[in-house]
């Protein structure tokens, strides 16, 4: 009987492990479908988060309220599991169904309405996320109070549990990010985790029910609470809770922190945030275990522990920022000993690498803290439950405050380096806290050293590399290839760049540079987390064709939309056409400073009367508008990133092609560099579907612009040529950097006619929201060679305009333009080239 006891116990904790692999896939899935409907700002995903987290908390002292009066804890947490499961398993449908009835109902108030916006968002997560975070936060003081009857040792059981919790998260994450999301999508991940929450449900009623009809089985203590354990103003709940908050808030401010490092050295992509929330929940996970175990061992000395892991933690957070400037050259060495191109496991070995490197021995240190104080705090009592559910609420309540405090206050204001002086400095309060309790050392003891090494922190910040750290080793890290040593990285990126503008926003860091290496003029470049994302030479034709090109192929712009500001070019040369507003809709503030440096590039966009800039979630204002739109103009950053993504799904083209009135044309930068032949496809078949007639135009090497309608475009040479003649945007056309002087050198530009974009984009998967393959595929071609490969696929379609214009207005019109058409063609794309060829030869075919 004995034997089938610790069976059971080892069975129930295995199962705790999947409980927690399940929340970590429901908190990823969830978020990105709020993210998806509501916006992905970083408002709007920290107030999804802190709902969620707000719920597990409430979730945790409700719990810990009624595990008092249970006689059949396992059994109730059976049931948890059986509720959560079957919200869980409807909510694929309902979540978005709700969402988007929100939406509809109330966006003709809220779109231009910040606060109205973000209470609307915040009413939606409560009530949505509020009942599933109840029962999942409700879950460790109600299998605490079931280990406890059995066992004893209460406090040592909780600790326990949390740990393989914990330790489940790090799976969850794991299993979710790397395989079943990119597998399967989000309804389908939700769904299996559903069925492995009822398989828990099932077995937990099941075994709950069965002990308690078994005399061998039954606790030999009936569960209630004691007038000690229900003193809400006992100072060791209350120091003792307050002393879990600042713990929780310090590792929610360095998780934050130690993010946006990582994603300056290893990229923005699903993988990026995947590994390092992976490596840094495995690191909460092993440091609970390793100080449970210890402390089990020696009860004696846990408070000492506690102790040691709070001073320690402090030194431990500052000591990371002393690595932060060998990580870029890490990086590099890193790129070059292993073949990054290779697939997906070579890029996982390198942020591995990485992020292990930064993160794991100061969140081993940290994730000791929570079982150490649980252990030092919770009394032996028979209301273990309570205790326990009170103290994981005050962890998870600091956790929120941290994630908000550093999101919006702490790196947007003050920097990395002081964020991590205040998590560490939270830490040595703590200690205070617990000091006056006499755990550890007694206060006489504690507060000097204490006071001593909060002061000493600050005097000892690391220094912040702005230029190296955002020297964007993840996408460039082959021109960096050689240069061994940060000092020696560090040495190169000064010498060929000068910073202009640096800040590190919500959402990501910002810099704008000029071009050291070349004398003869000024070339500006802004990047996105190191990432160039524009510039004032280089990408200037794609910048202002994205704008250009659709205004002048339709014949009265006068609404148009423009997501992404990057520059500001593309806004500032859509503002150039007469009548025309311009919506320009920027998710990123410090984006828009940046681009300030380019007012001599963007026409002074900033300061332009017909130009709104709103600084906003472009998915979402597109969603709350409905045939609004003359033209609309996406120019994201590229799809490997995690957020850019989002904005090249079928569901978001189909949402684009909403928010146009009738004979609207929408534009869509697309990359064909460091992007396969596959995903290429992909990402046109896409948008085919959402526009039935699309064309294709190039602008420079790598980069491709599609145009959509629902109508036919009107190939009238006379009336676009008519509007090109407008001084500021003939001007702005032909400028060195573009050199369109006339109507010929415009249509060059198109290569693929919406007869042959059908076949171009083949039969195959979709990019959709649900199942958001691209963003796992994306990241695994950057550093290909694959222009040469697209642009081959591109050239077995291209045509030029010559069909159109025989078709729409007949040979003898065509017969007129061609020979001039011709020659643009030859100009752009050479004698040899497709085109041209075909256009000289258009009436023989």
């Amino acid at each position: 009987m004995e034997s089938k006891k610790r069976f059971l116990e080892t069975f129930v904790y295995f199962l705790f492990i999947v409980s927690g692999a399940c929340s970590l896939i429901y908190q990823l899935v969830w978020v990105r479908i709020f993210s998806l409907e509501f916006g992905s700002t970083t408002l709007g995903v920290a107030t999804v988060v802190a709902v969620f987290l707000g719920g597990l908390a409430a979730g945790a002292l409700a719990g810990g309220k009624i595990c008092t009066r249970l006689k059949r804890p396992l059994s109730a947490y059976g049931a948890i599991e059986f509720t959560l499961a079957c919200f869980v398993a409807l909510s694929p449908w309902t979540i978005p169904w709700a969402l988007s009835a929100l939406l509809n109902a109330a966006g003709p108030f809220v779109h231009d309405s910040f606060g109205l916006l973000t209470l609307l968002r915040f009413f939606a997560a409560v009530v949505l996320l509020l009942p599933p975070t109840l029962l999942m936060g409700a879950t460790l003081p109600v299998l605490s109070t079931w280990m406890e009857q059995r066992a004893g040792k209460g406090s040592y059981r909780a600790s326990s549990l949390y740990s393989w919790n914990t330790f489940g998260a790090t799976v969850g994450v794991a299993f979710g990010g790397f395989w079943l999301l990119p597998q399967m999508g989000m309804q389908k991940s939700l769904l299996v985790a559903a069925a492995a929450n009822l398989f828990i449900a099932v077995f937990c009623l099941v075994a709950g029910s069965s002990i308690a009809s078994a005399k061998e089985f039954i606790a030999p203590k009936k569960p209630v609470a004691t007038k000690e354990s229900a003193d809400s103003a006992d100072p060791r709940l209350i120091l003792g809770g307050a002393g879990v908050a600042l713990a929780g808030a310090a590792a929610m401010i360095c998780q934050v922190v130690w993010t946006r490092v990582a994603t300056l050295v290893l990229g923005a992509s699903v993988y990026s945030f995947t590994v390092v929330l992976g490596v840094f929940l495995a690191g909460l996970a092993l440091g609970a275990l390793f100080v449970t175990g210890a402390c089990h061992k020696k009860p004696q000395s846990t408070g000492a522990v506690l102790q040691a892991l709070l001073m320690g933690g402090a030194v431990a957070i500052i000591a990371t920022g002393y690595v932060f400037s060998f990580l870029p050259a890490w990086a590099v060495g890193l790129h070059s000993a292993i073949n990054t191109g290779a697939g997906a496991f070579s890029l996982l070995q390198l942020q591995l690498a990485i992020a292990a490197a930064l993160l794991f021995v100061p969140v081993l240190i940290l994730g000791g803290i929570f079982p150490a104080a649980l252990l030092a705090l919770a009394r032996e009592t028979k209301a273990i439950g309570s205790e326990v559910g009170r103290l994981y609420a005050w962890n998870i309540a600091g956790s929120v405050a941290g994630v908000l405090l550093a999101g919006f206050v702490l790196l947007p204001i003050f920097g990395v380096s002081i964020s991590l002086g205040w998590a560490a400095t939270l830490l040595l309060v703590a200690g205070l806290f617990y000091s006056q309790l006499n755990i550890g050392l007694s206060i006489k003891k504690g507060s000097p050293v204490a006071l001593v090494m909060a002061v000493a922190i600050w005097l000892v910040l690391p220094p912040w590399d702005r230029q190296l750290m955002a020297s964007g080793v993840h996408t460039y890290a082959p021109a960096y290839k050689g240069l061994v040593g940060p000092r020696q990285l560090a040495d190169h990126v000064r010498k060929s760049q000068e910073i202009l503008y640096y800040a590190d926003g919500m959402t990501a860091t910002i810099m704008v540079t000029k071009d050291r290496t070349i004398r003869d003029r000024d070339v500006l470049y802004i990047s996105t987390d190191g990432k160039m994302d524009g510039s004032s030479d280089l990408d200037m034709p794609t910048q202002r064709l994205a704008a250009h090109l659709p205004m002048l192929m339709h014949p009265t712009p006068k609404k148009v939309a423009i997501i992404g500001m990057g520059t500001g070019c593309s806004a500032g040369s859509a503002s150039l056409h007469p009548q025309s507003k311009v919506k320009l809709i920027e998710i990123e503030a410090k984006m828009v400073e940046g681009a300030r440096f380019f007012l001599a590039h963007n026409h002074d966009v900033h300061n332009r009367e017909n130009v709104d800039l709103t600084v906003s979630d472009g998915r979402l204002h597109l969603l709350m508008q409905r045939g609004v739109y003359d033209v609309v103009v996406s120019v994201p950053s590229n799809p490997w990133l995690a957020g850019s993504a989002n904005l090249f799904t079928a569901d978001f083209f189909a949402r684009a092609a909403g928010a146009l009135n009738e004979g609207g044309i929408f534009a869509q930068w697309v990359q064909t560099y460091s992007m396969s032949s596959q995903n290429f496809a992909m990402v046109v078949r896409g948008f085919v579907k959402a526009f039935p007639h699309t064309l294709m135009a190039t602008t420079i090497p790598g980069d491709v612009l599609l145009l959509g309608s629902q109508q036919p475009f009107d190939f009238d040479l006379t009336a676009i040529g008519q509007r090109m003649n407008n001084p500021a945007i003939r001007a702005d056309l032909a400028d060195r950097r573009l050199q369109i002087r006339s109507v010929y050198d415009l249509m060059a530009r198109i290569r693929v006619l919406p007869e042959f974009m059908q076949q171009l984009a083949g039969q195959g998967q979709l990019h959709t929201d649900d199942h958001p393959i691209l963003a796992y595929r994306a990241p695994l071609d950057l550093h290909q060679d694959t222009w040469p490969q697209n642009e081959q696929l591109i050239g077995r379609f291209a045509t030029g305009v010559a069909p159109a214009l025989m078709a729409a207005r007949g040979p003898d019109y065509f017969l007129t333009h061609q020979q001039t058409l011709a020659e643009a063609y030859e100009r752009y794309l050479g004698a040899d080239s497709k085109e041209a060829i075909y256009t000289r030869r258009a009436l023989q075919q």
